[in-house]
């Protein structure tokens, strides 16, 4: 019987990984994990997965892989709920009632050289 390819901890569904005995029930943790830091460099990095610590063995562990996580991919961030806001991209450029944020910059030096020369 031929041996199956190993599952990749990086693109495995929650439902596949739940499958790999050893890991049954920990679908969603890893996904969560995988999600939040960009991907799994190793196998063994289940080991920081909450609720794996310890309890995954060599067994497990033969039967997955790691394809190398790409180091650009978007990570999720939390940020705080409160406290200052600040525009961003499109929206600080709206917020300049130009359209351009250059001209309301040029405008604001030209007011300031002319006033200091006199």
């Amino acid at each position: 019987m031929a041996t199956p390819d190993r599952l990749d901890l990086n693109s495995a569904s929650k439902e596949a990984l739940d499958e790999i005995d050893g890991l049954k029930g920990h679908g969603h943790e890893i996904v969560r994990y995988r999600e939040e830091r960009g991907g799994f460099t190793g196998v063994e990095q289940l080991d920081e997965v909450p609720g794996l610590t310890g309890k995954v063995g060599p067994e497990t562990m033969r039967r997955l892989k790691s394809a190398a996580a790409d180091p650009f991919k978007k990570r999720r961030i939390q940020l705080p709920t409160s406290g200052p806001s600040f525009a961003l991209g499109e929206d600080a450029i709206a917020l300049s009632g130009s359209g351009n944020p250059v001209p309301p910059l040029l405008d604001q030096r030209r007011a300031n050289s002319g006033s200091n020369s006199g």
